[in-house]
């Protein structure tokens, strides 16, 4: 009997215990291996940024003061912990236990849009998925976009599968709390409203009622961080004011689509903010709102690609190039610092390179063979809009993990599609498959100067600073 074949047999609640225990047992070995590292253990920069932020709710109010530069979800989550009576510590291995949850919902998703033999395959990659792994880590609001991303995209695919407006209402809830974590989720309601109008059109279902039920649900939430800034920022600010200022850094004629963005701004949360206002006002020579400035960079890009579209474009593609690359750019931690320093994230564990390539080849075999359906339409809405939208903004290697709850069902995908067409001796299904793998390859694996040895040069020269700190020394 064919591998695949046996796992028709594997009882649901007995595989869905044992990828739990999976995902659970290895982060909690890797917290075990790098828990005593003086890096882990350090808060830097937005660790240092949300730590500080969750504290100042606790000691200044829960309301918070003036409009919030980056959104304020996982800061209010880390302050109600910490009220709570959690330690950073205590939050570092809580979140490592509900991680370990997500390939449970990434395995529904995938058994809604393909079948159960690739769900289970996508159940263990994302187990084992060692970005997922490390970042559950660290105080850093990536893994609560990863949680919120995953839930929101299985809630769609449960209220178009049953189809009640309670349900659509959720998947609004959850789409509205991802924005408060992301503030670019926001970019996806409307192609997810149009996806579930599209979806009910031809059904006996009330496709209007469906899409006003999942539009109520994101701006009832939307709406409550809305009103705060109204009332208590005295601006009309949707959500947070830091659009414009990211699009520039993302953009400026200084970018390197990465962490080099404006000479006049430094690469630290706290100074974001207090550049980038600082300058605004000096260029305008006035006082300016959160939402002037945010409006002034967002011309300043304009103006200057404009100018000049052809770099843009090419900006663009670079972006795009280093958004799947092999290498991760990383403005924190560093994942190839500690891969030296834990067994399960260097040799028991998928990194985020082989899911890009197989599941860029699923997209392509998909669109080749015209294999598109409603739900798998829902998975690459997901994908292409946060592929678009963080190539518009800054590269860095935490920002990929909200494209992972697409990419690992289509991953799985691509493995089951390869493994039946060697079985069935089908060599134009075999023929296209390796063709897709070998260019995908090459296009992920491209060289990108200044950048391959950034991961170790960062993360030994934060650790320097931190033995300085301490005053011990070689």
């Amino acid at each position: 009997m064919p591998l695949l074949n046996k796992l028709d047999n594997v009882k649901p609640r007995l595989f869905l215990t044992v990828v739990f225990l999976l995902g659970l047992i290895w982060r909690l070995v890797y917290f075990l291996e790098i828990r005593k590292d003086l890096l882990f253990q350090a808060l830097l920069f937005d660790a240092r940024y949300y730590h500080q932020w969750a504290k100042s709710i606790l000691s200044q109010g829960w309301l918070g003061k003036g409009i919030f530069f980056v959104s304020p979800l996982y800061a209010y989550l880390l302050a109600l912990l910490y009220r709570l009576g959690f330690s950073p510590q205590g939050v570092k291995i809580l979140q490592l236990i509900i991680d370990a949850f997500i390939p449970l919902l990434i395995y529904f998703i995938t058994l809604k849009v393909f079948n159960r033999r690739i769900a289970i395959i996508s159940g263990v990659l994302a187990a084992v998925y060692a970005p997922a792994i490390f970042f559950s880590g660290f105080i850093l609001k990536t893994q609560l976009e990863y949680l919120l991303t995953t839930l929101t995209i299985l809630l769609l695919l449960l209220s178009q599968e049953k189809p009640k407006t309670h349900l659509w209402f959720l998947s609004g809830i959850s789409l509205g709390l991802f924005t408060l974590a992301k503030d670019t989720g926001l970019v996806l309601a409307l192609p997810v409203a149009v996806w579930i109008y599209l979806s009910l059109k031809k059904t006996p279902l009330n496709p209007k009622k469906a899409t006003l039920s999942f539009l109520a649900g994101v701006i009832l939430v939307v709406g409550i961080l809305t009103l705060r800034n109204i009332i208590i920022g005295k601006d009309w600010v949707l959500t947070t004011w830091g659009g414009g200022v990211n699009f520039y850094y993302g953009n400026c004629r200084e970018s390197d689509g990465a962490l080099k963005g404006p000479d006049f701004m430094r690469l630290e949360p706290e100074y974001e903010e207090i550049d980038a206002i600082k300058e605004a006002q000096r260029l305008t020579g006035r006082p300016l709102k959160p939402s002037s400035v945010s409006n002034f960079w967002l011309r300043m890009a304009i103006r200057e690609n404009i100018t000049d579209p052809g770099r843009f474009l090419l900006h663009l593609l670079k972006k795009l190039g280093l958004l799947f690359n092999r290498v991760g750019i990383s403005d924190n931690y560093q994942m190839a610092y500690f891969r030296d320093r834990s067994l399960i994230l260097k040799y028991l564990s998928v990194d985020f390179w082989p899911i890009a390539i197989l599941g860029l080849t699923a997209i392509a075999i998909i669109v080749w063979l015209r294999l598109l359906n409603p739900k798998l339409n829902l998975i690459l809405i997901f994908f292409f809009t946060h592929t678009l939208v963080l190539c518009l903004g800054h590269i860095i290697d935490r920002y990929r993990q909200v494209l992972i709850p697409s990419l690992i069902p289509l991953a799985a995908f691509a493995l089951g599609f390869i493994y039946n067409a060697i079985g069935q001796k089908d060599r134009k299904k075999i023929l296209l498959s390796f063709s897709f793998l070998f260019v995908f390859t090459l296009l992920t694996a491209l060289h990108f100067p200044n950048f391959d040895q950034m991961p170790y040069a960062d993360a030994y020269n934060q650790l320097g600073l931190l033995y300085h700190e301490k005053r011990q020394y070689p």
